[in-house]
């Protein structure tokens, strides 16, 4: 049996030689620095190399901002050779990094004028250079309070957006309308990367649900793959089968609200032509089995509570979901909650607490002389399949245990979809599904990680992609560990 393991690792490791490396792929980084790509206007800006002042001989530096004493107000810098970096149709919907490191020092020609700052910026654009997608990061200078004289990174995140063939990275400098000459900041480590082996996803971000309606949004405009113009994107709303029930608190348990969600991007193929049906469905679970739920379970026109002003053992899911994208027809899945949000109003103070799957969310808005609403979120490094709210409570802002001021909701949800099936718990190793794990599956495993795909039974190690690392797993799985 032991030859018989070691030949399989052996066919294993071979066949592996041959596989693409798939994963965070870096598309341009400074490594070999230019100054060709500076394209400050009117002669604002230049560059020249300099050393790293801190005396890292390992940093490659980009070169010594200055400003010119001009009149000119902004001046950018394009890092890539040709300021443009090409995006291959296979980064489309897979999220991507841009960081910058930087080092203002305490000479910085940048206190000299308090509104001078910086910040990073991506332009996405189409084959014919118009503007799909502009994300920026930053405003770093003096008045931002900026950590002088250690290196700090700028990041931009996100998915590249659909009908994308290039993008124009920047950093952009802001002189404030009188530029001081002088060193402004030192930057270095500009990295530009996509993680080609994720899944492309989007998310409908802050879907504001209450007794009364969807709501939220605005253009959809929170970042690439993100949705927020609810109001226009949603339809067919129900509650428990039935039409909005309006302001008044509505008692049920469980309280489904069932929407159609439209206008969806899932297959990243430039056409935001695809729909899904869900359903939100709020239920009390008595957690730990305390019995301190609050109350009866109710949707209203400030959201979902248990008990007038209470969240104790209110369990929210994602169920019924179904819809196929237009084109491909490819099924749409719920990955699960990337973020929630909790609301609070009062017409005095808002002092609560309530714990999101075991995280304290606190509330916390002194008095404005009127009735106020606020709304605190929550983000997960993972999409959770549920959400639990529970032991709501005080603040202690006012010294008192008393509960705390203010009704508190479950308010804002944000819920991430793709077109590729959760982890349902399949036989680990067992990629040819044939209900047992042997030889016969190593075939079927080296295909796997040569298409780049996604397979439950192949994702040895759990980390929700199937790459190198689940060899190791895969072989242990094998010799029966």
């Amino acid at each position: 049996m032991s030859r018989l393991l070691s030949f399989a690792f052996a066919v294993i490791a071979t066949l592996a030689i041959s596989i693409p490396s798939y994963g965070q792929t870096s598309v341009w980084t400074d490594d070999d620095p230019a100054t060709s790509g500076v394209s400050g206007f009117a002669g604002g800006l230049t560059v020249t190399p300099i050393p790293d002042p801190t005396g890292d001989t390992s940093r490659i530096m980009v070169g010594d901002l200055s400003t010119s004493a001009t009149t000119q107000q902004f001046s950018n810098i394009g890092p890539a050779p040709s300021n443009v970096l090409t995006v291959p149709a296979s980064f489309i919907g897979k999220p991507f990094s841009f960081t910058i490191d930087y080092y203002v020092p305490s000479s910085s020609s940048m206190q000299n004028e308090l509104s001078q700052r910086f910040f990073t910026s991506l332009n996405f654009r189409d084959a014919n250079n118009a503007s799909v997608e502009q994300e920026t990061n930053g405003f770093v200078g003096f008045a931002t309070g900026v950590a002088l004289d250690t290196w700090q990174t700028l990041e931009i995140t996100g998915n590249v957006p659909a009908g994308v063939d290039n993008v124009v990275p920047l950093l952009v400098f802001n002189n404030g309308g009188s530029p001081q000459p002088g060193t402004a900041v030192y930057i270095d480590n500009i990295n530009f990367s996509v993680d080609e082996n994720a899944v492309p996803r989007v998310i409908i971000q802050n879907l504001d649900l209450r007794g009364t309606g969807v709501f939220g949004g605005g253009a959809d405009d929170a970042g690439a793959g993100t949705y927020g113009n609810h109001a226009v994107n949603a339809s067919a709303i129900t509650v428990n089968g039935a039409a909005l029930p309006g302001g008044a608190r509505t008692p049920a348990d469980p309280i489904d609200m069932q929407m159609t969600y439209s206008n969806l991007d899932l297959d990243f193929d430039g056409s935001a032509n695809d729909a899904v049906t869900f359903t939100v469905r709020f239920e009390k679970v008595d957690f730990g089995g305390d019995g301190l739920d609050g109350g009866d379970l109710a949707s209203f026109g400030q959201g979902f509570d248990t008990g007038f002003g209470n969240l104790n053992d209110l369990q929210v899911s994602v169920v019924n979901v179904t819809g196929t994208t237009t084109d491909s027809g490819s099924t749409i899945f719920f990955d699960g909650f990337s973020g929630a949000g909790i609301g609070g109003g009062s017409g005095g103070d808002i002092d609560r607490t309530v714990e999101v799957n075991g995280t304290t969310v606190t509330l916390a808005v002194p008095s404005n002389g009127g009735f106020q609403f606020t709304v605190q979120t929550l983000d997960f490094t993972d999409p959770v399949a549920t959400l639990e709210l529970d032991n709501s409570g005080d603040t202690d802002l006012d010294g008192m245990a008393d509960g705390g001021f203010g009704s508190i909701v479950a308010r804002t949800f944000d819920l991430q979809f793709s077109l590729t099936e959760p982890d349902t718990g399949g036989l680990k190793g067992d990629v040819d599904l044939s209900g047992v794990v042997d030889f016969a599956d190593i075939p079927a495993f080296i295909a796997v990680l040569q298409g780049g795909g996604f397979q439950v039974e192949a994702d040895c190690d759990c980390s929700g992609v199937v790459d190198f690392a689940d060899i190791p797993a895969f072989i242990m799985i094998l010799q029966g560990g």
